[in-house]
């Protein structure tokens, strides 16, 4: 953006909730607003009701339609979808409502990015039960994304602390069914992307530790063989191919960060 700061495009989440106070603090707080430009998805009134909760004051430019944010600078800039009456939000209730409110502030701002005009997406907190009543098919946000920007490669979440990065061959699902879904495949899709992800991100050689399923990462076969049938062959397998991965690690130190195979510091 040629030395202009960052313009990120927020989504106004679930009314029913937090979401509306936590915008509202967003859009205050002084350092926040001198690292990037904000440009907030959702309803006028429902922010409003959300600055009286936070006992803060809106300091915003308030627009109606996307076309007049594209040569648009000063305060964060609320685009006003006028698509929720808050005298019709019942608190802490998940509602369809509430998840259709959230579900168009999502996927406006989703556009609103992947047309070039933002440079992250950012949104307040969620309900993915209100969300679902609006929208049966929703199930998470990473395949929402998907979705909406029609995107038909491989799609995780990551998360991140400082160098530290967690990601996942599963997620979402229920933990009864996470164990039928580690299969050798999945293990080298999800370390390909996230190799290539923490490169993207600035990583010259990104270093993998692979966690076990099992306690004690299986005890050589005491307390489950996923880690000899499964996730051991995709770790040698993933070496093959170049990826600095080592693995699986008991899941009390995967967090630490490796040296060799038989080497660990914390």
């Amino acid at each position: 953006m040629s030395g202009e700061k960052p313009r990120i495009a927020v989504a106004m989440g679930d009314p029913a909730g937090i979401s509306p106070e936590l915008a509202a603090k967003l859009l205050a707080s002084a350092a926040i607003r001198e690292e990037a430009e904000l440009v907030i998805f959702g309803d006028r009134r429902v922010l409003e009701a959300g600055a009286e909760v936070a006992r803060t004051t809106l300091d915003i430019d308030v627009l109606s339609s996307a076309d007049e944010l594209s040569t648009y600078r000063g305060k964060p800039i609320l685009l006003d979808l006028k698509n929720l009456d808050p005298a019709t939000v019942a608190l802490g209730k998940a509602t369809a409502s509430g998840g259709k409110f959230a579900i168009q502030n999502f996927r406006a701002a989703l556009q609103y990015a992947s047309a070039g005009k933002a440079a992250a997406v950012f949104f307040t907190p969620f309900n993915k039960h209100a969300m679902r009543l609006a929208e049966p098919s929703y199930d998470d946000e990473i395949n929402f994304v998907r979705g909406a920007l029609k995107h038909a490669g491989a799609a995780s979440e990551f998360n991140v602390l400082g160098g530290l990065w967690n990601a996942r061959v599963t997620s979402h699902i229920p933990l009864s069914k996470v164990a039928a879904s580690i299969t050798i495949e999945a293990i080298l899709r999800g370390l390909a992307l996230t190799e290539a992800s923490m490169r993207a991100a600035g990583f010259a050689r990104p270093r993998v530790a692979v966690a076990a399923l099992n306690p004690h990462a299986g005890d050589g076969g005491n307390f489950g063989r996923e880690e000899i049938d499964i996730i051991e062959p995709a770790v040698r397998a993933a070496v093959e191919k170049g990826l600095a991965v080592e693995g699986p690690f008991p899941a009390d130190t995967v967090s630490c960060a490796p040296r060799t195979a038989s080497s660990m510091r914390c």
